[in-house]
């Protein structure tokens, strides 16, 4: 390819970029709010911690704070619902999973747990 040639070539992808741009702009990206993040973070490891323990309540009761927080900061920003409905779930997880303790091992010790494993 000839000098020229190529000159020419890169001109037009140039003008067709333009053009492009022109037509249809980037939409503009927003900022996502820490507490969201954080919140959507915490309230993922809340729902994991919750089959396991109670007080996966109380870090889900926290996560949702921050969520909440963070959703009215910027209520545009779909990741802040996401945010909120994630530590809702670990909330009612952390709570049905403590109800399904109560109901099945009485006191919630250790001891009557691994006798359920063993039957």
């Amino acid at each position: 390819m000839s000098e020229t040639d190529f000159q020419h070539y890169y001109r037009e992808i140039r003008e067709r970029d333009q053009k492009a741009e022109e037509e249809a702009p980037l939409p503009h990206i927003s900022e996502t709010s820490v507490w969201t993040v954080f919140g959507l973070s915490v309230g993922i490891a809340s729902i994991i911690i919750g089959i396991f323990t109670s007080y996966a309540v109380i870090l889900a009761g926290f996560s949702l704070f921050m969520s909440v927080i963070g959703f009215i900061r910027n209520r545009t920003d779909t990741l802040g619902i996401a945010s909120v409905i994630c530590s809702a779930a670990g909330v009612l997880l952390g709570i049905a999973m403590e109800a399904v303790r109560i109901m099945f091992f009485g006191d919630g010790n250790l001891t009557s747990l691994n006798e359920f494993l063993h039957m």
